[in-house]
């Protein structure tokens, strides 16, 4: 293009690029205090969200006007200002003026760009700086920033999963005059939306091998020109090689954007590709956790006693509860943002400002398009009624293992008691015995230690009355008594004790016949008779 004239707002717009979102053309339809806002965020976040200059990677494809396919990798800031066709510099009398044209090049028939990074923690592989430039050139919606920040978490962990919403915004009458610019073949009438969807894929044969992965979608289509805008939120760069496989580089696509309702036609089709894209694999994930959880059933629930599990299995079974939530809430939040595009676009076509010339051909195309959404929608549905199943069925189990415990401990502890009630008998069977003998030889003690010298007494033959004299026949005599009433007194006790003993191993074993597990599972921990 040899000179392009740029309304004087877009102008000052770009020109400001740096202060995005602040001097948008439309700013005042995002509002003064939620742009603030905004920018503010996206400059707290800028260092988890975005890489310096040197390892910027902004993969770029374009759909010329003659119809092929062109790619591009973009490495610094400088590569994003050329290829937008910005051939301005600062005025070296005025730093504060621009000199040079900013807007060389024409937008393309359709524009592919994806902010590629390594994973959904890792940062965008672009600098703040060039994202500010692009979404300023292209006037994006602030919102969009919304979705980009899922990415880049500091701790490593991806924690927006559960973020998911739908947001649009559409101008097909008297639009504002800063955003008309007939060089770059814009209208001003225009319609732009965001969202986000989620798909899971298998990183290996471990039990942690499934992550969900969740890309941000941005999309414009100018409606008097029929060019669209299409940005990336995509990690490991998944969405940029499904839009390979569709727009491929060595075919020429121009019968896919010759025309405004085909152009319309072709968005609804890379829709729908980013709909079976949110699908794959999730059936084998699902299927996957069916399976372990059966493995749990079989592990846990039917093992022999004698074999130890390393792991709490009531820790194993609340892991796998909280993946399968995870599972149904990414797919319900899926199912909710395809039915929100599919009404969108139903919306769209019967509004009375939508282009009349182009009317009949794209509602014909939105028609065929939501048919398909609703059957990717009820197949996401039905995904989350078989997930469903699967938590109630591990809250089941959760539960049986609970209660498995809990009865496991109560037998243990029964048993336990049993046997201090056991060894507690012995000890009241020896008390009793020592009582007894107590109260048998206490009153004779007594008696003859209380009247010795009347009842029995020793007398020396020559010696005179009261001499300490020892008598042989008295100790004979003493013993031929004491003896045989002591072996009479041991017998007796020990032989009650013994009788006693019996009474109750005779009842043990008769209540270890009547509750065999609980006296197995004591024996098998351990537990003995005290």
């Amino acid at each position: 293009m040899a000179h392009t004239i740029i309304p004087s707002a877009f102008a000052e717009s770009y020109y400001a690029f740096e202060k995005y979102p602040l001097k948008l053309v439309l700013r005042e339809s995002y509002g003064a205090l939620e742009s603030r806002t905004i920018r503010r965020r996206l400059l707290e976040r800028a260092p988890d969200l975005f890489v310096a200059d040197p390892d910027t990677l902004i993969r770029v494809k374009d759909v010329t006007d003659d119809g092929k396919a062109a790619k591009t990798n973009l490495c610094s800031d400088d590569d994003l200002k050329r290829w937008l066709g910005d051939n301005s510099f600062p005025d070296p009398l005025n730093p504060a003026a621009r000199c040079g044209e900013i807007a060389t090049k024409k937008d393309p028939r359709c524009r592919f760009i994806s902010l590629v990074n390594d994973s959904v923690t890792f940062p965008l592989k672009i600098t703040l700086k060039s994202l500010q430039r692009l979404l300023s050139y292209h006037q994006v919606s602030p919102v969009f920033l919304d979705f980009l920040d899922v990415y880049g978490s500091p701790s490593a962990v991806d924690r927006e999963l559960r973020f998911s919403s739908f947001r649009t915004e559409t101008c097909l009458v008297d639009a504002e005059a800063g955003s008309i610019v007939d060089g770059l073949r814009r209208s001003g009438r225009r319609y732009q939306m965001c969202y986000n969807l989620k798909s899971v894929v298998e990183k290996g044969s471990t039990e942690q091998s499934w992550k969900i992965r969740q890309s941000a979608f941005h999309h414009q289509f100018d409606v008097g020109t029929g060019t669209q805008l299409w940005i990336f939120g995509d990690p490991h760069e998944a969405i940029k090689e499904r839009i390979a496989n569709s727009i491929s580089d060595q075919r020429n696509h121009l019968s896919k954007f010759g025309s405004i309702s085909s152009s319309f036609k072709t968005s609804l089709d890379v829709h729908l590709d980013i709909g079976r894209w949110s699908m794959t694999g999730w059936r084998k994930h699902i299927a996957s956790l069916e399976e372990r959880v059966e493995k749990l059933k079989s592990d846990f629930f039917f093992m022999d006693q004698q074999s130890p599990v390393d792991t709490d299995p009531l820790l194993v079974v609340q892991e796998y509860e909280d993946k399968t939530n995870e599972t149904i809430m990414a797919l319900e939040s899926n199912a909710d943002n395809l039915e929100s595009l599919s009404r969108f676009y139903a919306d769209l076509v019967h509004d009375e400002n939508f282009p009349a010339i182009e009317q009949g051909a794209c509602t014909k195309a939105v028609k065929k398009a939501c048919s398909q959404i609703r059957e990717l929608v009820y197949e996401t549905r039905m995904q989350v009624r078989r997930a469903n199943i699967l938590v109630k069925t591990i809250a089941d189990r959760k539960t049986i293992l609970i209660q498995s415990k809990a009865a496991s401990r109560a037998e243990g502890l029964s048993a336990s008691m049993w046997r201090q009630a056991e060894s507690s008998a012995y000890e009241t069977i020896a008390m009793r015995a020592i009582t007894v003998v107590t109260l048998l030889y206490l009153p004779p003690t007594f008696v003859s230690t209380l009247f010795s010298t009347d009842i029995v007494k020793y007398q020396g033959d020559d010696g005179p009355f009261g001499a300490e004299m020892f008598s042989g026949m008295a100790l004979q005599r003493w013993l031929q008594v004491s003896l045989p009433l002591m072996l009479i007194t041991f017998v007796a006790t020990f032989g009650w004790v013994w009788f006693d003993g019996l009474k109750i191993k005779a009842k043990a074993k008769s209540l270890e016949e009547v509750f065999p597990d609980v006296f197995r599972n004591v024996k098998n921990s351990g537990l003995t008779r005290l």
